[in-house]
């Protein structure tokens, strides 16, 4: 995508102005190699457990389309949804795309001053006729999203996701 776009122009320019530092020419294969092997943390990473998780970074509609496709890619349904979100963030569009692939909800508030309420969410939320709990506690709302034994999706911030890591990798 775009990302990938940049990083090679970056490194064609970088190339450039440092030829020393760099071999010459980079190959295509070379350039292949680099995105294949690319992995930012957060980004659509399942977790192999019991039920399985899926953390997402996604913090603003470019980043919850690209995670809608993969969902929609996987055939996605009824997941059990923990979200939290900063109040300079689109939200209402992010929860729009996100409410297909939903079951259970669980609203909760990302460790930073500009996290917005749960309460404000969920009235977002409730607009689709979506039943959600409001859980502040990151690691209560993930025990409490274990119980339904269906998928789980933690998005909204690198907050959340950043948080929700440290609860998993406990």
């Amino acid at each position: 995508g775009k990302n990938a776009a940049t990083a090679i122009i970056a490194v064609q320019i970088f190339a450039q102005s440092h030829p020393e530092l760099v071999p010459s020419p980079i190959s295509t294969e070379t350039v292949s190699k680099g995105i294949a092997s690319a992995f930012i943390p957060a980004r659509i990473e399942t977790l192999s457990l019991n039920p399985p998780v899926i953390l997402d970074g996604s913090h603003n509609t470019e980043s919850v389309h690209a995670l809608v496709t993969f969902l929609g890619q996987r055939n996605k349904k009824d997941l059990t949804l923990i979200f939290g979100v900063l109040e300079d963030k689109n939200y209402k569009e992010m929860i729009r795309l996100l409410i297909p692939f939903t079951g259970k909800i669980i609203l909760t508030r990302p460790l930073s001053p500009r996290a917005i309420p749960a309460i404000e969410l969920k009235k977002v939320f409730e607009r689709y006729n979506k039943s959600v709990s409001i859980i502040d506690n990151l690691e209560e709302a993930y025990n409490d999203a274990r119980q339904s034994k269906n998928e789980i999706l933690i998005t909204g911030s690198f907050y959340t996701i950043g948080e929700a890591k440290a609860i998993i990798d406990e």
